[in-house]
């Protein structure tokens, strides 16, 4: 239920410097590295809500981990209305083997094409 409660929380982040700030972390990245890999300064003052990125760094930063900018702006949170029940769903999915989640994909796929037919 932690782990649960934890994936809620963010999603429901709110500031850019949170969010970043966590997205480094789970990569295992230094702010050093990161700004030497994306050629950026200032990470840091990012992280802490001091200053705001340019459109062109956010953009590297969304590509680099995978998100969207409307996401780390908080412009978008649809995602936020995920249930209880989603998110746990999810979470479990994520550590099943890849050929199991293909096989769960398969199931599903299979189930609205009955729900089609």
């Amino acid at each position: 239920m932690v782990k649960m409660t934890l994936y809620r929380e963010v999603l429901l982040m709110e500031s850019l410097g949170e969010k970043l700030t966590y997205l480094r972390n789970k990569e295992g990245i230094s702010q050093r590295k990161l700004m030497d890999l994306l050629q950026f300064e200032n990470l840091h003052k990012y992280e802490k809500n001091q200053r705001e990125p340019s459109v062109e760094i956010l953009k590297k930063l969304a590509l680099y981990y995978d998100v969207s900018t409307d996401w780390l702006l908080s412009l978008d949170n649809s995602e936020s209305d995920l249930s209880d029940y989603e998110i746990n769903f999810i979470e479990n999915f994520r550590k099943l083997k890849k050929e199991d989640q293909f096989k769960i994909e398969g199931m599903v796929e299979l189930k609205l094409a009955e729900m089609q037919g």
